[in-house]
């Protein structure tokens, strides 16, 4: 094996666009099955080269700890380690051949399809089977969906969709030409089909409508979706394209060369700098692509907006009556208000980005009504009202714009819908206003309300519930304070919201977050928090305070979500300053942690904590802190041991680049699903 993998690092300058370089190969044939996959790992990236290792037989790990390589038979998969070079770490050995191996989103889990038509998971902690189930058919290839709700998997022509956890077939899909690859978008709605005949499509998880991208009939090797999945790159024989999901527009093409096929096409997002880059490999060199300008997906972006705005105006005003608050806050009011705070939203991200410059005056116009058009830069014509008299006065070198609104077309665009258009010459003012008609026209219909739409009787029980835990926790604060445990230096905030969603049969389903986080101020941390290069809960009183909080909660009112969850989501956030930590001792009472998995500022990455290796930064050090956060939750709150089998726990670091109290929390998230 050691003579198979070699590790070359490439050096990427954070400032720079694009670039690319050479890679040395034997000869032309061999290029492409040599330098076959590159790999993120601490924010670096890596290439491997290969020797007698082709196509779908490596798979990176996610979280760039290692690679999983299937043996020449393929009857063995070796994970051999990115971080201590060529260390073989596990072997999993199967019976019949496997023919494809995908990893799950998490990370948690790798899953292979055989020749005897089966599909089975191993759990990465130890790559020990953890479920198996038998299709019927051998797969070329496999992908999980980012949600984990399902695979899809290629055979010839063929595509199935599998439920993950059940075992049932969800859809069988025929194509023209046989399947070159297959991805899903990162919220699991899409999977995208690379054909060798008939182009590249997505399909619509839960309909299964099939819409076209590239052209019918052309041959697409890969793609890659966006982070954020408003765009999808995609290679063919001679280019690569970025391509505009939502307007179906292609925003780059860039030549590789003819008949230069592009492999180990990905977007990438480097979790500390936020940088996106697209980077493929294609005649001996290799290619970066900094794609960090391209516009967001703004509808994310202006909803996330409109949802913080709708929780303060569902909640009851002070010195409003309850018959008041009855009559202003109904269903119908709620679709009103939310498609004017989504404006409100629209129009400060909008703000930001847009400037009404140079304006010119597109068109006159006089039948009947006397308008004039005026037009901005990247958006569409705004037409005002101006009589006949006063259009010579119309100068837009003397136009004044104040005042402006805008909503979020189809097409994920800016437009105006109000604008006060005045005239410094004449000092009069004309109006353009498109709001009053978008406001009529909505209504709520149960029937046919929307994916993002949440009754607001869900959102009231939701503030209530949150009201009375933040009184629940105040009290028990407020003893802690009495037992000089904390001082009024430890704050704890709790926040509560309502997520729609749909499960694996396309249901739409509501998800209950509940959210913890405890704050010591600045200067009193290693008095009431972990003192420096402490990891364990009893060694911080605010900790402690908190995680008795979330036990009373749980043993409360809201041990009823855990009872009627399909499934429970913990997720916890462990912190560290930039205090040099040294070598600190690690006796493993927490569990050994070998390459697990975690986040850190929304990256998923691995981390390996032994007796062995000790604790040695601060990334290691926040790490163990939200382990032992997991490990208190997991033994002291008896209906989380109750509830154990429905429960997942994901760990979450924050490490702040100077030194004191400046990161001094803890964060827990626990997210109940479909619970309504």
């Amino acid at each position: 094996m050691t003579a198979a993998l070699r590790i070359i690092c490439l050096a990427l300058a954070a400032a720079a666009s694009t670039f690319s370089f050479s890679l040395q190969a034997d000869n032309r044939k061999d290029s492409l099955s040599m330098f076959s996959r590159t790999y993120n790992i601490d924010n670096m990236l890596y290439n491997l080269k290969i020797h007698n290792i082709r196509g779908n037989r490596l798979i990176a790990n996610p979280t760039g700890a290692s690679i999983a390589v299937l043996s020449g038979n393929g009857t063995k998969i070796s994970i051999i380690s990115n971080r201590n070079r060529n260390e073989q770490i596990s072997r999993i050995k199967s019976g019949p051949i496997i023919t494809s191996a995908s990893y799950s989103p998490g990370a948690n889990e790798l899953l292979t399809a055989d020749t005897r038509g089966n599909i089975t998971t191993y759990s990465t902690d130890g790559y020990t089977v953890a479920n198996s189930f038998y299709t019927g058919t051998v797969y070329s290839s496999i992908a999980v969906s980012p949600n984990y709700y399902y695979i899809a998997a290629a055979s010839g022509n063929e595509l199935d969709i599998w439920d993950v956890h059940t075992g049932e077939l969800r859809k069988k899909l025929y194509f023209k030409g046989g399947i070159n690859y297959l991805t899903f978008s990162p919220d699991s709605k899409e999977i995208a089909v690379c054909c060798d005949s008939t182009g590249l499509m997505t399909i619509d998880v839960l309909r299964y409508f099939r819409t076209p991208v590239s052209h019918i009939s052309e041959n697409v090797l890969q793609a890659s979706y966006h982070p954020q999945g408003k765009y999808i790159a995609y290679a063919k024989a001679d280019s690569v394209i970025v391509y505009n999901l939502i307007n179906k527009k292609s925003v780059y093409r860039i030549k590789t060369g003819k008949d230069a096929e592009a492999i180990d096409l990905r977007f990438r997002r480097n979790g500390t700098t936020g940088r996106i880059t697209l980077t493929y490999i294609s005649d001996y060199r290799f290619s970066y692509w900094d794609m960090t300008s391209l516009p967001p997906l703004y509808m994310s972006k202006v909803s996330e907006e409109a949802d913080k705005l709708m929780a303060d105006w569902v909640r009851q005003m002070d010195g409003e009556s309850m018959e008041e608050y009855r009559i202003r806050v109904t269903d119908d009011n709620a679709a009103r208000q939310r498609a004017m705070l989504l404006d409100q939203a629209a129009t400060a991200i909008a703000a930001r980005s847009i400037k009404l410059e140079n304006p010119f005056i597109a068109e006159q116009h006089d039948s009947g009504n006397h308008t004039i058009d005026i037009k901005f830069k990247e958006l569409n014509p705004i037409r005002i009202e101006v009589p006949e008299e006063e259009f010579d006065e119309i100068r837009t070198g003397d136009l004044l714009f104040e005042n402006p609104v805008y909503t979020l077309d189809g097409n994920d665009e800016f437009q105006l819908v109000y604008l006060e258009v005045i005239n410094r010459t004449t000092d009069k003012t004309y109006i353009f206003d498109r709001r009053s008609y978008i406001i009529e026209e909505v209504e709520f219909d149960e029937e046919e309300e929307s994916l993002d739409f949440i009754p607001v009787a869900m959102i009231q029980a939701a503030n209530m519930e949150m009201e009375a835990l933040q009184m629940q926790t105040q009290q028990i604060m407020e003893e802690k304070r009495q037992e000089n445990v904390i001082t009024d230096k430890t704050e704890i905030t709790i926040s509560s919201e309502i997520q729609s969603d749909v499960d694996a049969d396309g249901n739409k389903i509501y998800n209950y977050l509940l959210g913890y986080r405890y704050d010591v101020s600045e200067g009193f941390s290693y008095q009431e928090d972990f003192g420096p290069g402490k990891f364990m809960v009893t060694e911080s009183n605010a900790a402690l305070t908190m995680l008795e909080a979330i036990r009373s909660a749980l043993a409360g009112d809201m041990g009823r979500y855990l009872e009627d969850a399909a499934a429970v989501d913990i997720t916890i956030t462990g912190t560290a300053d930039a205090i040099p930590v040294g070598r600190i001792p690690y006796d493993g009472s927490l569990g050994e942690f070998r390459e697990t998995p975690y986040y850190a500022y929304d990256e998923l990455t691995s981390m390996t904590v032994t007796d062995e290796s000790d604790i040695r930064d601060n990334e290691q050090l926040a790490f163990i802190r939200a382990a032992g956060v997991k490990k208190w939750l997991e033994t002291e709150v008896e209906q989380l041991r109750t509830h154990r089998d429905k429960c997942s726990y994901y760990y979450r670091t924050e490490v702040s680049n100077v030194r004191g109290g400046e990161f001094r929390r803890i964060i827990v998230q626990i997210r109940f699903r479909d619970i309504f």
